[in-house]
Order: structure tokens, then C-alpha cells, then sequence
């Protein structure tokens, strides 16, 4: 595998993708709606996996942008996610993503 720098990834799926929101759609019809994803995000992230959490709770609140259940738990996977963080800059975004599902739940 040849390594790339710059804006592409070498991942042949990356040059000229689909919108994120219709993946995210996608996967969510895959994976027998977005709550399945979200239920699974929730499960990896009590696993500690937060990584990949992170990437299933996103695709669940794209395919369901208004689904207070959904946001809920995106909330404390990103609650869980800052509080493992020593970087300043990645605690401000994970508080971010935080705070944007508490706004919807609410």
C-alpha cells in the first residue's frame, strides 16, 4: 500500500463520495434502522471501542436527525469520549458534539 499525503486517502470510495447523510441513510436501512446503529454505537463505546462508536452514532444521527433517543446516546458516547481525552482541542469537539444532541433532547 502506497502512502498518500494531501486530501485524498487512497481509498478508492473517497474520490468523489456520496453525501455523508445518504451513507448514513444507507447503512441505516443495512443495519435495520438507525436506532440498531445507535444501540450498537452505544454497546462498542460500554466496550470501550469509542472509535468506532463514534463513527455508528454519527451515521445514526444523520439518518435520524431528529430523533431525541438517538441523540440521547450520542450525548454520552461523546460525554464518555471527552473524559478519556488528554487533548485540549479533541475535549472542545467531543463537548461539542455533546452539546448539540443535549440541545435536541431537550
Amino acid at each position: 500500500m502506497a502512502y498518500v499525503r494531501g486530501w485524498w486517502d487512497a481509498d478508492p470510495a473517497s474520490l468523489k463520495p456520496s453525501p455523508r447523510v445518504d451513507l448514513a441513510k444507507e447503512l441505516s436501512v443495512l443495519a435495520g434502522g438507525a436506532k440498531q446503529l445507535a444501540d450498537r454505537a452505544k454497546f462498542l463505546a460500554e466496550e470501550g471501542d469509542l472509535r468506532l462508536s463514534c463513527h455508528l452514532i454519527e451515521f445514526a444521527a444523520l439518518a435520524e436527525p431528529d430523533n431525541k433517543e438517538i441523540h440521547g446516546i450520542r450525548a454520552e458516547i461523546y460525554r464518555i469520549r471527552r473524559s478519556q481525552e488528554s487533548s485540549l482541542m479533541s475535549k472542545g469537539i467531543f463537548a461539542a458534539a455533546m452539546r448539540e444532541s443535549e440541545n435536541i433532547t431537550d
